[in-house]
């Protein structure tokens, strides 16, 4: 029945019959228009997209507000609604001088039957919501008939008292700046963003939305101008008094703080034009309100506006290296789409990274942008460093083929030493840089403590760039101080260092030992150690690698329990599964208790070339004993061991341990497995002969677990 409804709505709009579908609406609304506003905006789009009604859209939305009275949604959609009509207005009056509106609409009896009809929809609720008449009064008395009263909503004054309505009931910065948002859409509409931004300026000084949507502004060339109170006020021209809105009126001016730190052009007549800016001109008008704005409103949010306004335009002018790509960051307002292109990258870029040193000077950088700063920087560079390291050499030999009759030694000096001197100090500015990258990752570390992100980029740095600050070793251990200030431009700032370490500890060392440190027993601080572990063991210093593993079992229960499978697998690798075993029987009783490390051993034990059984049930005992009585798997993955690899006469003990061990809930589970098992593999029910070689590939009898330090 719904289908063959739908289908008989298509054939309506199909064959036009549009008082059918304005009538189908209104029965929409009848049922559901008083839970859902969206549906009241799709009748109102409906009429003035596909009826080209606008009288019917402006009743739609009308009745709308009337159950919904402080619904955003629908005051937007009217805002926008009398703006477009304004704007069908406009065009009609330079194409023709004889239209009228009434007769410009879907047809004057069709809008009759509509509005007849929607008056049903008055009498739909039983109580009408307070405060909703007062909206729809002002809008539903005026008249559009009549050259002058055509010209003021020509002028954007009907959507100039939707406005005013609706921020009285919606006193939300982000709402009024939506609105703002559409006026610009629209030609003529300029008159009314100078109000809108009179009062978001007068009622919103203090939000760190009003200022970054008014350094968009700049940096979209709309310049703010004050406006006289009078054209602030006014509204239908008929000499009504000035509306109340948000608590106080109109004249009220934008406090003194705010309307003194924006650029401001001087309040222009009509033979007057705006003064053209340059793009470069744009973006420092930009950036000196954002600047005025950090210091009223020293945020973290309104430095993430500040920089993330930058990094958007950086990125609509090239691509931006690694992180510059990410979006949705914590300051994005998400109006990226209404970036102008940006023609002055490099400018831009070194806005940019001013940017990044203020707020990190000012305490009020995030991780996310720590990254940016230090990827923009590493990319730099790449850039600086010789594409090919042979480069130089070649380039002499070309000197010396020009040299001639001055012998082989004369002719080398010739072409050499010029080209090997430029060489030589783009590498030394590469190490400057990498120097730079070294401090501002230790400043960070020192401000977020607790980010295991920006602690992974300060170790990777120091292994990648071992000559340039990567391996360079700690002098002089100094305590740390979470209050010093570091500047990241002066080469001779100190790094903030454990007091740990002895003399000449490497750098790596220093700054592991401040990570583990500072995050402590936390799980995400795992790949710290593991990320240790695997350069150390690249370096081939295996006594370091014993020391890291033997430190990590005497940390908390997320490192320690993480760090023993690991350490197992590596002690086989290394040193022989004798070694393993071992180590095994002393950590494997010792808190905490991890189940994968008895499942590493199994697999481990497996892997022999004759595999030991007394040894690999050793596994299987430990972690039934450990965890058998909330595991089942433990227990069926013993049972398959003995089955497959073992002796299937030992099922029979394992089966009636288990029942006695596990809890009741739980031992059904495994009744049930252990009776699926049985009988799916019944035939499997014979003992093996021959040695045993492998271990089957599942969980702990021999689960595939990947070889983390292999």
């Amino acid at each position: 029945m719904g289908r063959k409804r739908s289908l008989d709505d298509l054939e309506l709009i199909q064959q036009r019959f549009l008082s059918n579908v304005s009538t189908i609406l209104v029965r929409m609304l009848q049922v559901h228009g008083q839970e859902r506003p969206a549906l009241w905006k799709f009748a109102a789009k409906w009429e003035a997209e596909e009826g080209h009604s606008m009288e019917n859209a402006r009743q739609f939305l009308l009745r709308g507000l009337r159950f919904h009275p402080e619904s955003k949604l629908l005051y937007a959609e009217a805002f926008h609604l009398e703006l477009m009509y304004a704007q069908m207005l406009r065009q009609k009056k330079e194409t023709t001088n004889t239209a009228t509106p009434s007769t410009s609409e879907g047809g004057g009896e069709r809008a009759a039957a509509a509005v007849a009809a929607m008056n049903a929809l008055d009498n739909v609720g039983q109580t009408v919501p307070e405060g909703a008449l007062g909206v729809m009064a002002p809008l539903g008395n005026i008249g559009i008939d009549g050259e002058a009263a055509r010209e003021e909503v020509m002028e954007g004054k009907l959507a100039l008292l939707m406005y005013e309505s609706s921020v009285k009931k919606v006193k939300e910065v982000g709402f009024i700046i939506s609105m703002l948002s559409l006026t610009k859409k629209f030609d003529f509409t300029q008159h009314l963003q100078e109000k809108i931004i009179h009062d978001l300026l007068t009622f919103f000084p203090n939000e760190e939305l009003t200022w970054d949507t008014m350094a968009r502004r700049e940096l979209e060339g709309l310049s703010y101008s004050p406006i006289t109170t009078n054209a602030a006020n006014s509204t239908s021209g008929s000499g009504s008094t000035p509306l109340s809105i948000l608590g106080a009126t109109s004249s009220e001016g934008p406090s003194n703080a705010i309307s003194a730190a924006l650029p401001k052009l001087p309040t222009k007549t009509k033979a007057q034009k705006k003064p053209k800016m340059s793009f470069k001109q744009r973006i420092r008008s930009c950036c000196a309100v954002y600047d005025a704005a950090v210091k009223q409103l020293d945020t973290e949010r309104m430095w993430a506006f500040y920089i993330e306004c930058l990094l958007e335009l950086l990125g609509n002018g090239e691509a931006g290296p690694g992180r510059l790509k990410d979006s949705g960051g914590e300051g994005s307002s998400g109006r990226s789409g209404s970036m102008p292109v940006n023609p002055l990258p490099r400018f831009t870029r070194k806005l940019v990274l001013q940017a990044f040193r203020a707020a990190h000077n000012a305490r009020k950088m995030t991780e996310r942008y720590y990254l940016m700063w230090v990827d923009m920087l590493q990319g730099d560079n790449q850039s600086a460093l010789p594409t090919t390291p042979g480069s130089a050499g070649g380039k002499g030999k070309k000197g010396t083929k020009g040299a001639k009759g001055k012998g082989k030694a004369g002719a080398a000096n010739a072409g050499g030493p010029g080209r090997a001197g430029k060489k030589g100090k783009k590498v030394k500015g590469a190490a400057s840089q990498h120097k730079k990258v070294a401090r501002i990752l230790a400043a960070a570390t020192e401000r977020l403590p607790q980010s295991v992100e920006l602690w992974m980029s300060r170790l990777r740095h120091h292994m990648t760039h071992g000559g340039s600050g990567g391996e360079a070793t700690a002098s002089k251990a100094t305590e740390s101080k979470e209050n010093t200030a570091m500047d990241v431009d002066n080469p001779n700032a100190s790094q903030p260092s454990s007091s740990g370490p002895p003399a000449k500890t490497p750098m790596t060392e220093v700054v592991f030992t401040q990570a583990s440190s500072q995050l402590g027993d936390i799980p995400d601080a795992v790949i710290i150690w593991k990320f240790m572990l695997h350069y150390t063991q690249a370096r081939g210093n295996t006594d370091r690698v014993e020391s890291l593993f033997q430190d990590a079992l005497n940390r908390g229960p997320a490192i320690a329990s993480a760090l023993k499978p690991l350490y197992i697998e590596w002690l086989v690798l290394s040193k022989g599964i004798a070694a393993a075993r071992k180590v095994y029987d002393q950590i494997s009783v010792q808190p905490p208790l991890c189940l994968e490390m008895h499942t590493k051993m199994a697999y481990l034990e497996g892997l022999q070339p004759v595999v030991n059984l007394k040894h690999a049930r050793k596994c299987f005992e430990l972690a039934c004993d450990q965890f058998g009585k909330s595991n089942t798997d433990v227990w069926m993955e013993y049972v398959k061991f003995e089955m497959h690899k073992g002796s299937p006469e030992n099922i029979t003990a394992i089966y009636w341990r288990a029942k006695k061990t596990l809890d009741s809930l739980q031992g059904d589970i495994f009744v049930s497995e252990f009776s699926l098992l049985k009988t799916g593999m019944s035939a499997a029910l014979v003992p093996s002969s021959g040695p045993v070689t492998t271990m089957p590939n599942s969980s702990i009898a021999g689960g595939s677990t990947p070889m983390v330090l292999g």
